[in-house]
């Protein structure tokens, strides 16, 4: 898949710098057209794995590298959008990842609350459930959190006083 602003420097007000990558297991027209409007302000790429549902296991594995080679600094990514039919099966799997994550973006405060509680490093999206506007702004808030996110034990701890 081609990158959407690929080049382009991190600018998100507040947001880490670095890239997002993203993938879609499908047709997502408002999607990867809400993903082009961030693609001015940040760096936004693809990460070449084929549209298709079947794929979400590779995507999720590429998603991780991504994410890995990011914290190494390596050029990587600092988050990753996620653009599914069905959240389910692509949540499952990519929060099995020792690398990742993912949180459901479905309103603002959820967005916000992954990001601020979780650390989230993937947001997953259904699509066929969100307008442009909606896709939009979930993946502005997303963007400007994207790369701040706490360390992994500081979540851990936060968890464990949880239960």
């Amino acid at each position: 898949a081609k990158g959407v602003g690929a080049g382009v420097e991190a600018k998100a007000a507040g947001g880490a710098a670095g890239a997002l990558v993203w993938w879609c297991d499908g047709v997502c027209g408002a999607g990867k057209a809400a993903l082009g409007q961030l693609g001015r302000e940040r760096e936004v790429r693809g990460i070449g794995v084929a549209a298709e549902a079947k794929r979400t296991g590779e995507a999720v594995v590429r998603v991780e590298g991504e994410l890995k080679a990011g914290a190494g600094g390596t050029g990587g990514a600092v988050g990753a959008v996620m653009l599914v039919g069905c959240a389910g099966v692509a949540t499952v799997l990519a929060n099995r990842r020792s690398g990742i994550r993912a949180i459901v973006g479905t309103s603002l405060e959820s967005v916000e609350a992954g990001l601020m509680l979780a650390g989230a490093t993937v947001q997953i999206m259904e699509y066929p459930r969100m307008n442009f506007s909606q896709m939009r702004n979930l993946l502005g808030r997303f963007a400007r959190g994207a790369g701040r996110n706490p360390p992994v034990d500081e979540v851990a701890a936060a968890l464990g006083e949880q239960g």
